[in-house]
């Protein structure tokens, strides 16, 4: 709860300044219309002994009390309305035999109309227009029309002339004509400022056909079908049904018997007007946006037949989301629950913000889920521990709030601001240890709250807290792709951004949840049936909520570009990706650049999307951002990238089950560039995250690359190996390109940390990268003695031979004059041409007093003569080597290896 506030001291103020009158008591909402609420209170006047009850009118635009009408004495009034010039009043009073009466009263005319009496609950609502009459005559009159609600028995719609005096007063100028439109309905809400009415009634199904026992067809009927409709009230026009949907109630949602109080007890809650009982709860949420949720709540005790259940058992406490909009349902089912607890307790649903349904029991489960209309819901947050409010709180689903959800505590009358904070949702990540929980709280931070600054508090917390957690991989995937997709749609054209609903968002699945809290979510098959088609209206494509409705609820989105579906591809590619035997590529990147170097131009790209606001996860890399090698993996990854999600943003905006437009290429190339570049950058702020989580800053230990592994302890030293080996492996699984320089860091430091033949392990499988300056930290860390030579040569055998021939070539060591010569002897007696390499004579050990003659015999034949006769035969001296054969074959004589 963020804010609170009184409206019992806001109403006396307001009544003093109106009235001058400050004894009031006793105040009461009876009800809500599309500018204000309706109130009543008691007051003493004069002399009188005994205190009456009042009725106004607070203006919530023009934040006034407007005093309507003076009983005179005490009334037990549980609902009130007043129409929209405020000269009507219709108000519910409760006599003590519980017996309903509804009465009509002018203001100026102090005259009171019984329209009717029940005996079940009963309720009157105004019909508000959009727009005032337009008077002509002298005489004015005005045509009022209002709902009178009757449970289980009918809702009428009346019509009553009001006639304008000379002094500006209204007074009732003819008798009122009434009209059935809703027979037998079982639960009824009004929204006052859609003008909607929904219902519930019991249809009769169509029997259908079965075969009998002597090979004939008999009709057997169909139990009754009950169904949500809503009619939409015009101002001139007849009202219409707009929503018709068929109502699949859980088995055994009455309550059991057993448990005390009557079945039929009725719940005087005015704001929001429902007329039920509690056989039935459901709640109707609807804006002005084409946003529809039909919330239902019911309680299962998984026992057959009709069994008593007594209040120690436990119970399943269940509830339901009919997203419309999204043509989806979102079930969540609360085990292992008190039954006198969960009989006591009613779900309150509420809107936080424009993109979030609140749902929340009062100490027991408070749920946020993600329903809005910005992408399909999946990253549903369960808050823990959950909220503690009033016990039935009423939500004003009509006044949304921008970030919370606001609420009216009719008993209190306190109207306070529910709101989830960014502590709540840190309090969840710590207490709950599932991963789909985590990671919708992920999603909500940088989605919706763009806080990253607690998204690396909560990384460093669980590196620290449970380091050996198997779902931290899952985590720093939800961090690639949802920082990715933050900075991709940041800045995104006007012309483009339907192009963002094919972006990767996500990487949550829809599965349920299992546990004590179990949530799930279901498709819908063809919402749109179940609404009236623009054309149909009465006013043919006239945009209101339900034409927004039946946009969002015939059409479905395209399939989101899968990441995975790159990492399929480069698992084979990525086999005969050579890189010291390719040049470096060139992938047009700027729409208006034409074509350029990958290299140059997305620094370029990466440092506009910063310029929207501060660096996320700000620090600085372990290393330098920089390679040797000639074609760089990054810019292949890049490429495939950029060449796959530009594929299928074409593809789904013209061809998908939604087209959305036929965008230009520009369009294309501007969005599928865009995100591209944020995805290098996303993966160098989780980087940096990752590396700040093992305790590893450069602004602490001011080196970078193998400078900074060697200053490190073994501890740290490891606890950077997990957190850059866990990087490496959720790039890798979403085809997410790895900063520049980060292949040789990771090589050298696995080098530092694993024991040698894990080492040799995690090369073979090609997890370590051997590059140049790698190979060369490493030989350099080894001594030349034999354990170290015999390490080298088992290096130099699994790199390329390109590599490991300009490896041998900077390798001063005899035992590099040997494999050297063995490779140049191989290639002249293939008959393959081996230019010498004059760039090794440096290298050697000065020969030339000894040359050939180290190897004497009687006739001046020694085998290396012998072997020399024989590559001469295959190759001219000019290709031939001689000092290196010579060298490497002094050297086979000598014991090097100490």
């Amino acid at each position: 709860m963020s804010s609170q506030e009184s409206l019992e001291e806001k109403f006396n103020k307001l009544l003093f300044d109106t009235n001058k009158c400050s004894n009031a008591a006793n105040w009461k909402v009876l009800g809500q219309e599309q500018d204000g609420f309706v109130l009543s209170w008691e007051s003493k006047d004069g002399m009188l002994k005994d205190s009456h009850t009042r009725v106004g009118f607070v203006d919530l635009e023009y934040k006034n009390l407007k005093i309507l009408h003076n009983f005179g004495e005490k009334r037990c009034l549980v609902q009130a309305t007043v129409n929209k010039n405020k000269s009507l009043i219709g108000y519910t009073v409760k006599t003590g035999n519980d017996l309903y009466e509804i009465f009509l009263t002018s203001v100026h005319e102090r005259k009171e109309n019984r329209i009717s009496s029940s005996p079940t609950q009963a309720a009157i609502q105004f019909l508000h227009r959009t727009k005032d009459p337009v008077f002509t005559t002298d005489d004015i009159k005005l045509k009022e029309k209002f709902l009178v609600f009757m449970h289980q028995q009918n809702i009428t719609l009346n019509q009553v002339e009001l006639s304008k005096t000379a002094n500006d007063k209204w007074f009732q100028s003819s008798s009122i004509s009434s009209d059935i439109i809703v027979r037998q309905f079982s639960w009824a809400q009004w929204d006052p400022h859609l003008q909607s009415l929904f219902y519930v009634s019991v249809k009769a199904t169509p029997s259908r056909l079965m075969q009998g026992e002597e090979d004939e067809f008999e009709r057997v009927p169909r139990p009754p079908q009950p169904s949500l409709s809503c009619l939409q009230f015009h101002d001139d026009l007849p009202h219409e049904t707009v929503l018709n949907i068929p109502l699949n109630l859980p088995e055994g949602t009455a309550p059991p018997v057993g448990l005390p109080g009557p079945e039929n007890q009725y719940c005087e809650n005015p704001v929001p007007l429902k007329i039920h009982d509690n056989t039935l709860e459901l709640s109707i949420i609807c804006n002005s946006k084409g946003l529809a949720y039909v919330c239902h709540h019911y309680i299962y005790y998984g026992k057959e037949g009709d069994v008593e259940i007594d209040e120690d058992d436990c119970v399943n406490f269940a509830y339901s989301v009919t997203a419309l909009h999204h043509c989806c349902v979102i079930e969540c089912v609360i085990s292992d629950v008190p039954a006198n607890l969960a009989y006591n307790v009613l779900p309150t649903f509420v809107l936080h913000g424009e993109q979030h349904l609140l749902v929340f029991a009062s100490d027991l489960f408070t749920h946020l889920l993600d329903v809005g209309s910005a992408h399909e819901p999946c990253n549903h947050v369960i808050i823990s521990p959950p909220l503690t409010l009033p016990l039935y709180p009423s939500p004003l689903n009509n006044a949304p709030v921008k970030l919370g959800a606001l609420m009216l505590d009719l008993s209190s009358l306190e109207m306070f601001t529910v709101k989830v904070t960014k502590s709540q949702l840190s309090m969840s990540f710590r207490f709950d240890h599932s991963c789909q929980n985590r990671i919708a709280i992920l999603h909500q931070l940088l989605q919706h709250y763009h806080d990253y600054e607690t998204v690396s508090d909560l990384m460093k917390w669980l590196v620290k807290s449970e380091s050996r957690n198997l779902t931290t991989a899952k985590l720093i995937q939800e961090l690639l792709v949802g920082t990715a997709y933050a900075n991709a749609t940041r800045n995104i054209p006007n012309d483009a951004l339907p192009l963002i609903s094919i972006l990767p968002l996500t990487t949550a699945s829809k599965q349920p949840r299992a546990g004590v809290v179990w949530l799930q979510q279901k498709e819908l098959w063809n919402t749109a049936m179940t609404l009236l088609s623009p054309q149909q209206r009465l006013v043919p494509y006239r945009a209101d909520t339900w034409t927004r409705l039946w946009d969002a609820a015939h059409s479905k989105p395209s399939e989101r570009f899968s990441p995975s579906h790159v990492a399929d591809k480069l698992m084979l590619s990525l086999l005969c990706y050579q890189p010291e035997a390719l040049s470096r590529s060139s992938t047009p990147l700027s729409p208006g650049a034409g074509i350029c170097s990958i290299s140059s131009a997305l620094p370029d790209l990466v440092r506009s999307s910063r310029e929207g606001g501060k660096e996320n996860f700000n620090s600085q890399l372990p290393f330098q951002e920089s390679e040797t090698c000639t074609a760089s993996k990054q810019e292949y990854v890049v490429a495939v990238n950029l060449r796959e999600l530009s594929m299928h943003l074409l593809k789904g905006a013209t061809q998908g089950p939604r087209p959305i437009f036929c965008p230009s290429p520009m369009h294309v190339h501007a969005v599928a560039t865009r995100f591209v570049g944020a995805q290098l950058e996303a993966s160098r702020q989780v980087c940096r995250l990752l590396a700040a989580c093992a305790g590893v800053e450069v602004q602490k230990h001011g080196d970078k690359g193998f400078l900074l592994i060697d200053q490190l302890d073994e501890n740290r030293r490891k606890a950077l190996f997990i957190m850059m080996e866990r990087f490496l492996y959720c790039a890798e699984a979403l085809a997410f390109p790895v900063p520049q320089g980060f292949t040789s860091f990771f090589a050298y430091l696995g080098y530092r940390t694993l024991p040698w033949p894990h080492f040799l392990q995690y090369t073979r499988r090609h997890v370590f990268e051997l590059h140049v300056d790698a190979i060369k930290a490493i030989f350099g860390d080894m001594t030349e003695k034999r354990l170290g030579v015999s390490y080298k040569v088992g290096l130099l055998q699994l790199l390329p031979r390109t590599r490991a021939r300009r490896i041998l070539n900077q390798w001063g060591h005899p035992i590099s004059y040997m494999y050297r010569a063995r490779e140049h002897a191989l290639l002249l007696l293939s008959g393959e041409s081996a230019n010498r390499d004059h760039r090794q004579v440096t290298q050697r050990r000065n020969i030339s007093s000894r040359g050939i003659a180290a190897f004497p015999s009687a006739d001046r034949l020694s085998p290396l003569d012998t072997f020399l006769d024989l590559l001469t035969a295959k190759a001219s001296l000019t290709e031939l080597d001689i000092p290196l054969l010579v060298e490497a074959t002094i050297t086979s004589t000598e014991d090097f290896l100490i």
